[in-house]
């Protein structure tokens, strides 16, 4: 049936493109897709062999009005999954489903309908731990106002348990549980103000309710993005899961010209619940600093952890990084470097640029520090446009030296990936 539903769409549409691509990596393991994106529909046959029997072939497809296979979701449906207080800007995202095409992964698969350009929806979806029902809808969408609700009913497939005196991460009961909530947003101007409220229940679940606020703006340059949260102690988000930090916010502050000074200052906090005290604050924070010419880009960050709430055992800089980019029309290089104290450091060369009218060739070398060994990774991408086709070749290799002696160990110390895509559409076929 995947294959029929395949080529049924490449003989209605025959627009866009047609994709055949196949991957094998440090452990022998064979994967393959078959990919045809169309302006209307696109549909994916996605596979992985192995020695073993945990072989497995996934099918996705994608329009405006139905989606299934490996489901990825944004808008309110992203945030009921996933409200802590560190999470991204979802103001402005448009709630529905879109399947992940290039997956061969079946953690997270399911089917959503979306008529009415996904004023209304409905999707099943089963995660690793969770089978959820959702049904969404958008009353009031206006210029300047904007009101969804959303409903899901879920179950919890296996409890959550620590022997442990003092339990190392929140306990959970199994079975069936609901999630309904609500966000009303505000546009003026370049900026957005939304406010969100979901609540969580279940037979084997007390009563909780969340509630979070959230602006964004931006202006030219200048983007600012500021949210955050409150959350009753038996609060579970629709993956079934408490927060780690009930109360907390973070906010983000940017100014990026085409030239000149650029700068970016970020900072999460919040009182995480800890198993030895009844509550502890934590903070995060992130800094950058930079000069874009009109080719070279030079940026200075770095990442730092309990500043404010420093302990003992902890280092205060997790991250100083340098970067240093030129571009010039079809060319480009970079090179990058980077200091942490949990993990080392690496400098990294990247760049890449045509070589005649239909080669291109892009690369880049790392040599990092890793658990008191010297790594070095290499990844060399070669691209070939003949007529309405296009070959892609890349090899990655990582963990050289270490992971290398008797040839690559992990599936990640050798990817070797292959691609053929062919523009189809009018044009193409006329020619």
């Amino acid at each position: 049936m995947p294959v029929f539903l395949l080529f049924v769409t490449f003989c209605l549409q025959g627009s866009e493109s047609f994709e055949v691509s196949t991957t094998v990596d440090g452990i022998h393991r064979l994967s393959g897709l078959f990919l045809y994106s169309g302006e209307r529909v696109s549909g994916a046959l996605s596979f992985r062999l192995t020695k073993n029997s945990d072989s497995i072939f996934m099918f996705g497809f994608n329009s405006s009005l139905f989606s299934a296979g490996n489901l990825g979701d944004t808008g309110l449906a992203a945030e009921v999954r996933r409200p802590e207080h560190d999470s991204s800007s979802r103001l402005v995202e448009k709630t529905r489903y879109r399947a992940n095409l290039r997956s061969h992964s079946s953690s997270r698969i399911g089917v959503a309908l979306m008529p009415l350009e996904a004023r209304i929806g409905l999707a099943w979806e089963r995660r690793r731990a969770v089978d959820t029902g959702i049904l969404w809808a958008v009353p009031i969408l206006t210029d300047s106002w904007s009101l969804e609700a959303l409903g899901a009913i879920a179950m919890l497939r296996y409890a959550i348990s620590d022997d442990d005196w003092y339990p190392q991460r929140p306990q959970r009961a199994a079975g069936p549980f609901g999630v309904v909530s609500s966000r009303l947003r505000y546009s003026f101007s370049k900026s957005d103000v939304g406010m969100t409220v979901i609540v969580s229940g279940g037979t084997n679940l007390r009563f909780g309710y969340f509630v979070a606020w959230s602006i964004r703006t931006s202006d030219g340059p200048w983007g600012f993005f500021f949210r955050s949260i409150y959350s009753s102690p038996y609060f579970h988000s629709a993956e079934g899961k408490r927060l780690e930090i009930p109360i907390g916010g973070r906010f983000d502050l940017k100014f990026k010209p085409r030239k000149g000074l650029q700068f970016s200052v970020g900072y999460k906090a919040g009182l995480e619940r800890y198993y030895l005290e009844p509550w502890r604050f934590a903070d995060k924070g992130s800094i950058g600093l930079g000069w874009a010419f009109s080719e070279l880009r030079i940026l200075l960050s770095s990442d730092w952890d309990y500043v404010f709430s420093r302990r003992y055992d902890e280092y205060v800089i997790r991250r100083i990084k340098l970067e240093i980019d030129w571009d010039r029309e079809f060319y480009n290089l970079g090179l990058s470097g980077a200091i942490e104290p949990y993990r080392g450091w690496h400098v990294k060369i990247e760049g890449g640029g045509p070589v005649t009218d239909l080669w291109k060739l892009g690369a880049f070398i790392r040599l990092r520090e890793a658990a008191n060994s010297l790594l070095l990774d290499l990844r060399l991408r070669s691209t070939w446009d003949i007529g309405s086709n296009r070959f892609i070749m890349m090899v990655d290799m990582r963990d050289l030296v270490k992971d290398w002696r008797h040839g690559p160990s992990t599936p990640g110390d050798l990817v070797i990936n292959l691609r053929w895509i062919r523009k189809l559409g009018k044009a193409n076929r006329q020619s």
